[in-house]
């Protein structure tokens, strides 16, 4: 099969511009030129252009874009990763789809919602996360610290979730706001304090060296430095890891 740039746009849903622009830096190279100077697309690189654009929706940058296609393995790896934190926000949104459902109906006088059915949707995420990272967790923690932290999150009241979710929200504005900050700074304490005091509420209890830990799986894992690069910009988690580094041995 080939296909002109037209027709590769086209089928891709983009633009002649950004066909020309990943000629331009090497991603994208048409199979060959005619003597008119077209550019010739065949299946190598249809296939190749599908790669491009899925891992785009990752958030990542081009050039990662570039290395990761000449590495099979990584792409193997990385997309059966992805495929399970995409699967487990279709659950979380099917659930809170739910729960809005009958929040609606509930305000419409056309049903009651138990206090449990509130909080349902959002504690239901606590489940998915385990499922996702719980047994890489444990063999770092142990069973028992893991239980803990489980418990600590299942049972936070209203206002303490409410509290959780509000220094999440913290820590990524300060994160984004000074990914370039010097360490140690004052602004290099505060994001480790605020990390800190999320992670205390999150495990029920605080412990430094387990904090050290958590900051090498978030170099480890790609589920984690996704998270946070994906919010605060490119090499966030890297600024964040070694905050915590500073700050835990200290």
């Amino acid at each position: 099969m080939t296909l002109t740039i037209k027709e590769l746009a086209d089928l891709a849903g983009i633009s002649n511009k950004t066909l020309r622009y990943y000629d331009q830096i090497n991603l994208l190279k048409p199979s060959y030129y005619t003597e008119a100077g077209y550019r010739i697309y065949e299946q190598a690189e249809i296939d190749r252009l599908h790669k491009i654009l899925l891992y785009k929706t990752f958030d990542m940058p081009l050039e990662k874009i570039a290395a990761l296609l000449d590495q099979e393995d990584n792409q193997l790896e990385l997309l059966k990763s992805h495929q399970s934190l995409l699967l487990a926000k279709q659950t979380q949104l099917i659930n809170l789809i739910a729960n809005i459902e009958q929040t609606i109906k509930t305000i419409e006088g056309e049903s009651t919602m138990t206090n449990t059915e509130k909080f349902a949707a959002f504690k239901t995420s606590i489940d998915e996360n385990e499922a996702l990272y719980g047994e890489e967790l444990r063999q770092s923690y142990g069973s028992d610290v893991i239980n803990q932290s489980v418990h600590a999150m299942k049972n936070m009241t209203t206002e303490q979730y409410n509290t959780w979710l509000a220094l999440e929200t913290t820590l990524l504005a300060h994160l984004q706001k000074h990914a370039e900050t010097a360490i140690p700074s004052p602004e290099a304490e505060l994001l480790f304090n605020t990390h800190k005091e999320w992670l205390h509420m999150s495990w029920g209890s605080y412990d430094r060296k387990r904090h050290a830990g958590l900051a090498e799986l978030y170099l480890i894992n790609p589920e984690f430095t996704e998270y946070y690069d994906s919010r605060c910009g490119d090499g966030s988690t890297t600024v964040l890891v070694d905050i915590i580094r500073y700050y835990t041995s200290h």
